[in-house]
């Protein structure tokens, strides 16, 4: 079973086919810049070397700043 990645701002959700990857591994699969996302699982922050497994649904969110 795949990993879904919700990513905020697109439409559909991504799939991943992967049984077992890091953060950061997955983020880069995905094209996107580790210092511009932050990963979310059942509603906890993700770090880089956290893993996410097969069948799991995490939410990805651009990183906003401003003054």
């Amino acid at each position: 079973m795949p990993v879904k990645v919700n990513i905020t701002g697109e439409g559909e959700p991504r799939i991943v086919e992967v049984s077992r990857i890091r953060v950061k591994d997955l983020l880069a699969k995905l094209g996107l810049n580790p210092t511009e996302y932050v990963v979310l699982k059942d509603g906890e922050i993700l770090v880089d070397d956290d893993e996410v497994v097969d069948g799991e649904v995490v939410t990805v969110f651009t990183v906003k700043s401003g003054g």
